[in-house]
C-alpha cells in the first residue's frame, strides 16, 4: 500500500491535522417523542491535512502522489507513531496557494474507506458509560427545551401537548486545550458509544446534576491539532428519553 510522501525536510510538514471519527448512525424522531437509532457502519476516520510554506519541489511531490492515487487509493497516512490505512483523497481538485514568493500552502482532505482497526467498536449493555470526568472546559453553554407540540389558533387559544413532564437539557461543549491523553480519551469514548447511537451519563459541572440519558448530537467528532500536545474539539450533547 503506498504511503503519504515524506517531504524534503524529512517530515510531512503538517502544520495542522483535523481528524474526525465518523460513526454513521440514523436517527428517527417519532411524533410521540420517541427516538429510534440504528448504526449504518463501523467507525472510520476523516482527515484535513494542512501544509504551510512548502517549497515548490515538495508541492510537486504531493501533487504527483495525489495524481497517482486518484480518488480510489488506497494509501496509508503516518501521523506521529500511528499509521492510518485504507485512505483515499476526498476532493477532485488539487490546489496550491502561493502566499509568499516560492512558499506555498496546500490543504488536502482524505477519508478511510474501511473501518479503522484502532477505533473500538461499541458494545451496548451492562453498566451505562459516563462521559470522561474532567474534560469539560469553560466556556460552555447549556440550554433547556420542552419536548412538546404547540398549536396556536387564530382566535387566540393555544393547545399544547407535552411528551415529557420535565424539559430536556442540551450542552454545547468547546474544548480548546486538550492534551494528547485527553484527546485520546474523548475519541475513544465517542467510538465506544457509537457516536449518537447509545446513551451515556453526563455530569453538569456547574450543578453536579447527573443526566442519565445523554447522546452526542452528531455522527462525526472533529479534533484539530493546534500545537504540540494541544487539541481542540467542539460538539453538542442532547438529552432524550
Amino acid at each position: 500500500m503506498p504511503t503519504y510522501p515524506t517531504l524534503s525536510t524529512g517530515t510531512t510538514l503538517i502544520a495542522s491535522l483535523r481528524q474526525s471519527v465518523c460513526s454513521p448512525v440514523r436517527v428517527k424522531q417519532f411524533a410521540g417523542g420517541q427516538v429510534q437509532r440504528w448504526r449504518v457502519a463501523a467507525a472510520y476516520l476523516r482527515f484535513e491535512i494542512s501544509h504551510v510554506k512548502l517549497r515548490w519541489a515538495d508541492v510537486i511531490t504531493l501533487r504527483n502522489f495525489w495524481d497517482a492515487q486518484g480518488l480510489a487509493g488506497p494509501w496509508s497516512l503516518p501521523v506521529g507513531a500511528a499509521t492510518y490505512n485504507n485512505c483515499v483523497f476526498s476532493d477532485k481538485l488539487f490546489t496550491a496557494q502561493e502566499q509568499q514568493r516560492g512558499l506555498v500552502n496546500v490543504s488536502l482532505k482524505a477519508r478511510q474507506v474501511l473501518p479503522e482497526s484502532t477505533v473500538a467498536h461499541p458494545t451496548i449493555g451492562g453498566t451505562q458509560p459516563s462521559f470522561p470526568a474532567g474534560l469539560v472546559q469553560a466556556p460552555y453553554n447549556s440550554a433547556k427545551r420542552r419536548n412538546a407540540i404547540v398549536s396556536d389558533r387564530e382566535t387566540g387559544p393555544r393547545y399544547e401537548y407535552d411528551y415529557d413532564a420535565a424539559s430536556l437539557i442540551a450542552f454545547d461543549v468547546t474544548l480548546n486545550a486538550l492534551t494528547q491523553t485527553e484527546r485520546d480519551s474523548l475519541v475513544a469514548f465517542f467510538a465506544s458509544v457509537g457516536g449518537p447511537w447509545a446513551p451515556f451519563n453526563f455530569t453538569d459541572p456547574d450543578t453536579a446534576t447527573v443526566y442519565t440519558h445523554i447522546f452526542f448530537s452528531m455522527d462525526e467528532l472533529a479534533v484539530e491539532k493546534l500545537a504540540s500536545n494541544v487539541y481542540r474539539s467542539a460538539f453538542t450533547l442532547v438529552e432524550n428519553r
